[in-house]
Protein backbone atom coordinates (compact mmCIF):
# COMPACT_ATOMS: atom_id res chain seq x y z
CA UNK A 1 0.00 0.00 0.00
CA UNK A 2 2.60 2.38 0.96
CA UNK A 3 4.45 1.87 -2.57
CA UNK A 4 1.17 2.80 -3.94
CA UNK A 5 0.54 5.68 -2.55
CA UNK A 6 4.24 6.56 -3.06
CA UNK A 7 4.14 6.14 -6.91
CA UNK A 8 0.64 7.71 -6.97
CA UNK A 9 1.80 10.97 -5.21
CA UNK A 10 5.50 11.49 -6.30
CA UNK A 11 6.43 14.67 -6.28
CA UNK A 12 3.54 16.00 -4.12
CA UNK A 13 3.77 16.97 -0.26
CA UNK A 14 -0.09 16.87 0.39
CA UNK A 15 -1.85 14.87 -1.30
CA UNK A 16 -5.60 13.63 -0.37
CA UNK A 17 -5.61 9.77 -0.18
CA UNK A 18 -9.72 8.08 -0.28
CA UNK A 19 -10.28 4.38 0.61
CA UNK A 20 -14.13 3.86 0.38
CA UNK A 21 -13.21 0.39 1.45
CA UNK A 22 -11.48 0.65 4.16
CA UNK A 23 -11.60 -2.51 6.14
CA UNK A 24 -8.41 -2.97 8.63
CA UNK A 25 -7.42 0.81 8.27
CA UNK A 26 -4.06 -0.37 6.54
CA UNK A 27 -4.05 2.76 4.20
CA UNK A 28 -4.81 4.91 6.70
CA UNK A 29 -1.64 3.12 9.14
CA UNK A 30 0.74 3.44 5.55
CA UNK A 31 -0.37 7.21 5.25
CA UNK A 32 0.93 8.21 8.55
CA UNK A 33 4.15 5.91 8.07
CA UNK A 34 4.44 8.05 4.44
CA UNK A 35 4.09 11.35 6.77
CA UNK A 36 6.43 9.88 9.08
CA UNK A 37 9.51 8.58 6.63
CA UNK A 38 9.26 11.03 3.75
CA UNK A 39 8.42 14.09 5.49
CA UNK A 40 4.89 14.69 4.19
CA UNK A 41 1.92 15.92 5.25
CA UNK A 42 -1.13 13.60 3.09
CA UNK A 43 -4.09 13.75 4.49
CA UNK A 44 -6.61 10.23 4.73
CA UNK A 45 -10.18 9.52 4.30
CA UNK A 46 -11.23 6.35 5.03
CA UNK A 47 -14.89 4.73 4.29
CA UNK A 48 -16.03 2.13 6.17
CA UNK A 49 -19.13 0.50 7.11
CA UNK A 50 -20.37 -0.54 10.67
CA UNK A 51 -20.32 -4.51 9.61
CA UNK A 52 -20.69 -6.66 12.74
CA UNK A 53 -17.85 -9.18 13.22
CA UNK A 54 -19.06 -12.82 13.25
CA UNK A 55 -19.05 -13.80 16.81
CA UNK A 56 -16.74 -16.14 18.29
CA UNK A 57 -13.72 -15.04 15.28
CA UNK A 58 -10.22 -13.60 16.41
CA UNK A 59 -11.28 -10.82 15.52
CA UNK A 60 -14.72 -10.53 17.32
CA UNK A 61 -12.58 -12.21 20.37
CA UNK A 62 -10.27 -9.38 20.23
CA UNK A 63 -12.84 -6.89 20.55
CA UNK A 64 -14.27 -8.17 23.39
CA UNK A 65 -11.33 -9.15 25.04
CA UNK A 66 -10.56 -4.64 24.44
CA UNK A 67 -13.71 -3.56 24.76
CA UNK A 68 -14.31 -2.90 21.54
CA UNK A 69 -17.54 -2.71 19.92
CA UNK A 70 -17.26 -5.98 17.59
CA UNK A 71 -17.70 -4.13 13.87
CA UNK A 72 -15.18 -3.37 11.37
CA UNK A 73 -15.26 0.69 11.65
CA UNK A 74 -14.64 0.06 15.50
CA UNK A 75 -11.48 -2.49 15.02
CA UNK A 76 -10.20 0.17 12.38
CA UNK A 77 -10.58 3.41 14.56
CA UNK A 78 -8.57 1.36 17.53
CA UNK A 79 -6.03 0.13 14.84
CA UNK A 80 -4.92 3.70 13.59
CA UNK A 81 -5.40 5.05 16.83
CA UNK A 82 -2.83 2.06 17.81
CA UNK A 83 -0.51 2.98 14.78
CA UNK A 84 -0.85 6.83 15.86
CA UNK A 85 0.79 6.19 19.30
CA UNK A 86 3.20 3.88 18.43
CA UNK A 87 4.88 5.46 15.33
CA UNK A 88 4.85 8.68 17.89
CA UNK A 89 2.58 10.25 15.14
CA UNK A 90 1.80 13.86 16.44
CA UNK A 91 -1.62 14.73 13.73
CA UNK A 92 -4.83 13.87 15.41
CA UNK A 93 -7.33 12.15 12.61
CA UNK A 94 -11.20 13.07 12.85
CA UNK A 95 -13.51 10.03 13.00
CA UNK A 96 -17.20 11.20 11.61
CA UNK A 97 -20.23 8.81 11.28
CA UNK A 98 -21.60 8.66 7.30
CA UNK A 99 -24.29 10.68 7.85
CA UNK A 100 -22.02 13.71 9.47
CA UNK A 101 -20.36 14.15 6.13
Amino acid sequence: IKYLIRISTYNKTDARILDFFAGSGTTGQAVMEINLEDNKNHHFTLIQLDEKIADKSAQYNFAIKNKILPTVDQLLIYRLKTAREKLHFSENFIIKKVGEL
